[in-house]
């Protein structure tokens, strides 16, 4: 898909909209990625790893597809950029009309999610979609291949603090990303993070 390339330059436009965190509350993401143990968290302030909404969206053929969601990153500060390394997970949903408050509120439930995948037309598959950057800052996406066993499901939506309508989500999952033919599997995973405060 031509459009995802629009995900790297949104990257920088998450950074500059994400959410103030609550530093007593840690964010993270853990799994094994390809074989490996990954675990990024923001409890450690010395890693610069912070949690911000992420959004964006493709309009075309009478209809929005939306994706609204998480992503734990890495902020690199010699560099004064997002480090290569990190993940996005969000939920998409195709949209006949712009979609107000309400419905990104309704794209959120607990349970079970398939994986979606956006085709800007009445094709797309409504659901869960994993992006996850690796060292080189390649892009690995569920959206591109087969997920026939794959599993996504939201486990806790909450208050990040009572005095504030900033949420959080909480969900888990096993799934494969693919590059360019090739692919690579996500299995034991789990991700906490800052969503819309639309609530």
């Amino acid at each position: 898909m031509n459009c995802k390339l629009f995900s790297l330059l949104f990257i920088a436009f998450i950074f500059l909209s994400c959410k103030k965190q609550n530093k007593e509350e840690e964010y993270y993401f853990k799994g094994v990625v390809n074989g490996k143990t990954v675990h990024f968290t923001t409890l450690n302030v010395n890693d610069n790893y912070l949690s911000s909404t992420y959004e964006h969206s493709y309009s075309g053929s009478g209809g929005h597809d939306i994706y609204d969601g998480t992503s734990i990153q890495k902020y690199n500060s010699s560099q004064g950029s997002i480090d290569e390394n990190h993940i996005s997970v969000s939920i998409l949903k195709r949209f006949t009309t712009l979609p107000v408050i309400e419905d990104i509120r309704s794209m959120y439930k607990i349970g079970g999610y398939p994986y979606g995948i956006a085709k800007q037309s009445s094709m797309t598959v409504n659901g869960a979609v994993v992006e996850y950057f690796d060292e080189n800052g390649n892009l690995w996406s569920s959206e591109y291949g087969n997920q026939n066993g794959s599993t996504f499901s939201i486990i806790e939506i909450a208050n990040i603090k009572a005095d504030t309508e900033e949420k959080m989500m909480k969900a888990t999952f096993n799934c494969k990303v693919y590059n360019s033919g090739n692919s690579i599997l996500i299995s034991g995973a789990e991700i906490k993070g800052v969503i819309i405060n639309k609530f």
